[in-house]
């Protein structure tokens, strides 16, 4: 199962992503609110894709992205800022761009476009879950009900009908 860590100061955004991530594709997600959180867990569980924040107190985005590329060069890293934009272009973005993100998002973000490049990295694992027995029997039961019922009501008028 393919793993991602999300690295944002916001618990909102870390929340939205992890719900999104783990619902549609049951990834495995971990969370950090800033870099050296995010470093931590990195170090710890490996994850297969970061996504993380360019603003946030204690270790930043920036700084964060450096090391991710130099310990982790093969796992992708996309980028996402609520910072202002000058002109048409959010300069913090480019920055993590030249710094090795492979993606950049401008928040607030689009959350479909977002999960599109992340299912362009990592390979979906949105598998049905195994189906346990006792749902298997409750389906079967579902289906025959009627049919078993109007069988049952047919034999019993026919024997009724042959006694009277």
């Amino acid at each position: 199962m393919a793993r991602v860590l999300i690295i944002d100061d916001e618990a909102d955004i870390r929340a939205l992503l992890r719900a999104t991530l783990e619902a549609k594709h049951r990834y495995l997600v971990y969370e950090a609110s800033d870099g050296g959180e995010g470093l931590s867990l990195q170090r710890k569980y490996n994850a297969d894709l970061i996504i993380i924040d360019i603003l946030m107190p204690k270790k930043g985005g920036f700084e964060t992205i450096k090391e991710i590329r130099r310990l982790y060069p093969k796992v992708p890293v996309f980028a996402i800022s609520g910072a202002t934009y000058q002109g048409s272009k959010n300069l913090l973005l480019d920055k993590a761009h030249q710094l090795g993100a492979v993606r950049v998002f401008p928040k607030p973000f689009d959350i479909d476009v977002l999960i599109s490049a992340v299912e362009e990295y990592l390979p979906c694992t949105a598998i049905p879950e195994p189906i346990s027995n006792t749902e298997k029997e409750t389906s079967f039961i579902a289906k025959i009900k009627i049919p078993l019922i109007i069988g049952i009501a047919f034999i019993t008028g026919f024997i009724l009908a042959k006694l009277l």
